[in-house]
């Protein structure tokens, strides 16, 4: 980028701104939901998305609807005489059927259930499980009967399987790809192939199982009491060992990686992959340990139910380690990264922990207690180098010290530090001002000019120019020469937390304690709460792949990117739950991901990932209200409103829409226009509800549109409306206006040429004056009234007129009417023939 552009770019940013041990420490932010949301009850035992989007819960107290913000409870009073609802399931044509614990299979129509239970024919009241096959046939897990396969072609029929025990305990039902149905229970599965009549075929396990599920390649999950199995082929591995004691295994859920799945047990959530575990409980984000069952969404969700409500995984790229593995957080004073690509996270007295792709692990190396690693440096070569306990700096190769420093007693402390990469100096900032010490000779000289007692960082802006960042100064270091840049760069003397250098843009970025800083060789420009971040104490700061910068604050992350001119925060909501982030503890690795140290953790933010979750929206509009009273209810199995005929007094309007984000649905905004009425889109707001009120007669269409907080727009709705004319502004009634406008002209004037019905005739003379009058009044007072703000001057002005010239006008147009009358019955006279 130009480097005039570049500076361009930066003033309208801030301007456009300012106008406007295992994988258990693994944190995840996840979006729960209860009852305190508007559940019917906490205790969640399956989870369906029906054809359109919506996300359905069977509960203990009923079924609902659920649009990522309202939701919409189905219970006694909509013909579930069976609250305790143990599974929902849609079949082939999108009707949703209900199993509960009490009263059979329910069918809901939208409007109510129809329950079908032994006056239906259908003998077994206590259904565990219902699936619908790919062929249409229904299959249901009864307690104390197992399995029954239901025709409901042509009427209900039922086929029972004898062959299996009744004492088998029947579990969870599921189709293979091949349709076999599997069915889990005492001791084993029975699998039912349609090539052989559904007879089954029993495979014995160790314990009761409760499902087997096949994953996207033709692997064979089996879970149950206190084990796992995955079967891919001839080769079984057993996951049962990284159970907890006595942990049942109620559901499991493949993921789209070969080997890989999300275990519902009893103690929590077991994600297993790539052959390691993970178990995701409570203090890790889940609503509750007694997870029952998983499912995916349409939208890639991945939605836990539990005893304490519905937990979505948010796939958000946002990745907390906050347990060291053994009983304490993982406060992070420093991150690095070693040529190997390990990522190195120091905490205050535990030493290092190393972490990859998806494990994190103690350092097993034993430092001198105590030990305080305040920063960590790697040199190409994979030389590890440790400022410690402000005293110390220890040298590491292959995980053994080779060359150890101690600080002279003169010196109270070292505060900072700078391995030269090409050479063996190193600069230390210290309470007595900038040092530069040789370590082969181990000599320490001071550096003229850097005189400063607390150094927070060095950052290397230029091959030969190297900054020291020192309280609220800086200084330029570079062949053996000292600037004091303090003036230039900070002449508010704002308090430094971190900085770096932008090779990218040429631009220095320093964060202070009143806000972030940016320096562009000729001037600074400056960034704080009040032109776009959501908080003035900034401690560190990184840049990502794509030139974005990440900035910690005491509140969050914020990603300002100068190509687009925006700033985008992650706070809590966001799933950045640790909040605060710590002074110089930010770096970004070689794949791109950004890594923060915070109060309380170390955050990986994966990039590329971030809003993925959310980029296929889905917008649906729910209800149509007419002058206060709903007019059009969007059904479960419904399709979609095309246009809308109404008359003409139904023009007070309310559209209610809904966009399913189920992760950020309260951020979403809304946008829309009306088109034949509105000129531009609305401003963007969170409101659902669209109202128009008087609408004119005419032709319109609406069209919405919505926006997730990450920038991805949904689809757009389109509604065509049509308001009808009233009867006096048609074609006909115009015309009949007219002819009796004629007649009572015709009729005044007849009238008044006879002196017997002259009364009559003044009758009619007044009719026709006031008909003129209200006609001129009726069409022109539209277009005046557009220029006195709707204030009816125009009909005013002629009401007075009228008052005034009526009676004139009448004795007028008599007068005229007679004489034409007189002059009419002389020219008959003269023409008709005389009498011979």
């Amino acid at each position: 980028m130009p480097r005039k552009k570049l500076y361009r770019a930066i003033v309208v940013l801030i301007y456009f701104i300012a106008c406007k041990g295992i994988l258990h420490s693994q944190r995840y932010p996840f979006t729960t939901i209860t009852n305190k949301d508007g559940l019917p009850q906490s205790t969640i035992n399956d989870i369906a998305q029906d054809h359109q989007g919506y996300i359905w819960m069977a509960t203990t107290g009923g079924i609902c609807r659920f649009d990522g913000r309202e939701f919409e409870n189905y219970t006694y009073y909509a013909g579930l005489e069976a609250s305790h609802i143990t599974d929902i399931e849609f079949d082939n044509h999108g009707s949703l059927w209900v199993s509960t614990q009490g009263r059979g299979i329910a069918r809901f129509d939208g409007k109510q259930f129809h329950v079908f239970d032994q006056s239906c024919g259908l003998k077994y009241t206590k259904v565990k499980d219902i699936l619908f096959s790919s062929n249409g046939d229904a299959w249901i897990s009864v307690l104390d009967h197992n399995l029954v396969r239901i025709s409901v072609n042509g009427g209900i029929k039922l086929t029972e399987f004898p062959e299996i025990p009744h004492d088998f305990k029947s579990k969870k039902i599921t189709e293979l790809k091949n349709g076999d149905i599997v069915i889990g229970g005492k001791g084993g599965y029975y699998q039912l192939s349609a090539y052989s009549n559904f007879k089954p075929e029993f495979f014995p396990q160790p314990d009761l199982v409760f499902q087997v599920a096949e994953d996207h390649f033709g692997g064979k999950w089996i879970v149950g009491r206190n084990f796992i199995h995955f079967k891919n082929g001839d080769k079984t591995i057993d996951y049962s060992g990284y159970l907890p004691e006595h942990t049942d295994v109620y559901h499991v859920l493949p993921l789209a990686t070969r080997g890989e799945a999300i275990c519902s047990t009893t103690e929590g959530l077991l994600k297993i992959s790539q052959g390691k575990t993970e178990l995701i409980r409570q203090k890790n984000g889940l609503a509750g340990d007694f997870a029952q069952s998983g499912f995916i969404d349409s939208f890639g969700n991945r939605w836990i139910a539990t005893t304490a409500g519905a937990s979505i995984i948010n796939d958000l790229g946002i990745v907390h380690f906050n347990d060291d593995g053994v009983g304490g957080d993982l406060k992070t004073f420093s991150i690095s990264e070693d040529p190997s690509g390990n990522i190195w996270i120091a905490k205050d007295l535990m030493g290092y922990f190393i972490c990859n792709d998806s494990t994190i692990e103690k350092y097993p190396y034993e430092f001198e207690a105590p030990f305080i690693p305040m920063a960590t440096f790697f040199k190409p070569d994979g030389s590890m180098y440790i400022l410690a306990n402000f005293k110390r700096i220890i040298k590491m190769q292959s995980n053994k010290i080779v060359w150890k420093w101690e600080l002279p007693d003169s010196i109270a402390r070292v505060n900072s530090f700078f391995p030269m990469a090409d050479n063996d100096s190193i600069l230390m900032g210290t309470s007595a001002g900038g040092f530069i010490l040789d370590e082969s000779s181990e000599d320490l000289r001071p550096i003229a000019g850097m005189n400063a007692t607390y150094f927070r960082r060095f950052i290397k802006v230029k091959d030969d120019e190297i900054w020291a960042l020192a309280e609220d100064r800086i200084f330029a270091y570079a062949n053996g020469s000292t600037v004091d840049l303090t003036a230039q760069v900070n002449p508010k003397h704002a308090l430094i937390e971190d900085g770096m250098y932008d090779e990218r843009n040429k631009l220095v970025w320093l964060t202070t304690q009143s806000g972030v800083i940016v320096w562009n060789g000729k001037q600074s420009f400056q960034l704080n709460s009040t032109n776009g971040l959501h908080a003035n104490l900034a401690s560190c700061i990184t840049q990502d792949k794509s030139g974005r910068m990440w900035i910690g604050l005491v509140n969050g992350m914020e990603c300002v990117d100068l190509k687009n001119g925006s700033i985008r925060h992650y706070g809590y909501e966001e799933g950045f739950t640790p909040i605060e982030s710590n002074a110089t503890a930010a770096i970004t690795d070689r794949k791109g991901n950004v890594w923060v140290g915070t109060s309380s953790s170390a955050t990986r933010i994966e990039v590329a990932k971030i809003g993925r979750d959310t980029v296929k929206g889905l917008l649906r509009l729910k209800r149509i209200w007419v002058n206060e009273q709903l007019f059009y209810l969007e059904t479960y199995n419904g399709g979609t409103l095309s246009k809308l005929n109404l008359k003409h007094d139904q023009n007070n309007l309310q559209f209610d829409v809904a966009s399913l984000c189920f992760t950020n649905a309260t951020k979403v905004m809304y946008q829309w226009k009306l088109e034949a009425y509105d000129k531009h889109w609305s401003s963007k707001s969170d409101h659902r509800e669209i109202t128009y009120a008087n609408l004119p007669p005419g032709n319109y269409k609406l069209m919405v549109k919505a926006i997730n907080p990450n920038g991805f727009e949904t689809n757009q709705i389109e509604l065509l409306i049509h308001v009808e004319k009233p009867f006096w502004q048609r074609g006909l009634f115009y015309v009949c206006e007219i002819l009796i406008f004629l007649l009572i002209v015709f009729l005044s004037f007849r009238f008044a040429t006879r002196s017997e019905k002259n009364r009559l005739g003044q009758v009619m003379t007044v009719l026709t004056i006031i008909i003129l009058f209200e006609s001129l009044m009726l069409y022109i007072s539209g277009y005046a009234d557009k220029y006195t703000n709707g204030i009816p001057v125009f009909q005013l002005v002629m009401n007075i007129l009228l008052a005034a010239t009526l009676y004139p006008l009448e004795n007028r147009i008599k007068k005229l009417m007679v004489r034409s009358a007189r002059k009419i019955r002389v020219a008959k006279n003269q023409t008709r023939a005389p009498k011979r």
